[in-house]
């Protein structure tokens, strides 16, 4: 009896040292979790090593996700059983519908909900939390973010209604802005105000402090140059030619535009030109629009007297280069 006893423990020992070879070359658990041991076979004084190893093989089980903590030989922290983490392993499919059941499973690297119904989510795509899963705002509130200091919230965009209160739109709150004042690049862009600026400069510039340019204008019948200086480039300009001591009148053109011909030999003046006019005592005054050369600057004749009058740009427009 005694040597069928050394022989049972050196089989209960001789085990234990395959579990561990087995582990060590093959990987896996520390403790053995097998369902065929012990067997009817094996010696029942064995019975307490047997359940400590079952508690150990369920305690580093439970120890993938829950607190299951030992201290000494004990489970007995308080929070023992609360997760830590939940731990998915990948499903290859959907699960199969469950009445009054749901499920939250991992598939293709990502995370779903699925209900009883099998309406199933995707909750992340790519290491992201996919918007779209969450619940939609409520009508009329802000989706907000965190402010640069940390201690409050900034408005970002709502659901809202139109002036006209007819449809449904997106509302961005007061004093949003674009990251940069870059120009936009398609046709339903939102623009900054920068570009809006610009191009209305581009449009027309609507002088309100024009400069007033006062000019002689000399008795020979001789286009002389006058420089705009509120103008820089070729532009269409309104022009306003103001003088009060006399009637007298003539015409603008182009500087140096020789198609505009000086000569008023027989009362013909040149065709197509832009005329002025201003008259004495009534303090009359002549708006003329015409086209400048590519510096902005005009010419100006007298049909009749010399003197002096005021020419002020009240607006001019770009125009680009002449064909």
């Amino acid at each position: 009896m005694k040597s069928t006893r050394i022989d049972k423990g050196v089989n209960a020992t001789l085990l234990l040292i395959y579990c561990f070879l087995a582990i060590s070359l093959f990987g896996g658990w520390t403790y053995t979790y097998d369902t065929a041991t012990p067997s009817n076979d094996d010696d029942p004084r064995e019975a307490a090593l047997r359940m400590r190893e079952i508690k150990l093989a369920n305690r580093e089980r439970m120890d993938v996700d829950h607190v299951w903590d030992l201290t000494g030989t004990e489970v007995s922290d308080a929070d023992t059983g609360e997760h830590r983490q939940i731990t998915f392993h990948e499903s290859i499919a959907d699960p199969t519908q469950v009445a009054d059941h749901a499920h939250l499973y991992m598939k293709s690297d990502e995370l779903y909900y699925q209900d009883d119904t099998t309406t199933t989510i995707k909750l992340t795509d790519s290491g992201y939390l996919c918007f779209a899963s969450l619940d939609p705002i409520a009508n009329d509130t802000y989706l907000t973010a965190v402010d640069e200091a940390g201690t409050g919230t900034v408005d970002l965009i709502k659901a809202g209604r139109n002036e006209a209160d007819d449809a449904d739109v997106a509302v961005l709150p007061d004093a949003a802005r674009l990251a940069t004042d870059a120009a936009p690049v398609e046709d339903t862009d939102i623009v900054n105000m920068k570009y809006v600026d610009d191009q209305i400069e581009a449009i027309g510039i609507y002088e309100t402090a024009p400069t007033v340019h006062e000019v002689t204008i000399a008795a020979d019948n001789t286009w002389q140059s006058l420089d705009l200086t509120d103008v820089t480039s070729r532009s269409l300009v309104v022009l306003l030619v103001t003088y009060n001591n006399s009637n007298m009148g003539g015409y603008f053109r182009p500087k140096s535009d020789t198609r505009f011909i000086a000569d008023n030999v027989g009362g013909t003046w040149p065709r197509g030109a832009s005329s002025w006019y201003v008259q004495e005592n009534n303090d009359m005054s002549s708006i003329s629009m015409l086209t400048t050369d590519s510096s902005g600057n005009v010419d100006i004749i007298s049909a009749t007297i010399a003197k002096k009058v005021n020419v002020i740009v009240l607006a001019h427009f770009p125009i680009g280069t002449e064909n």
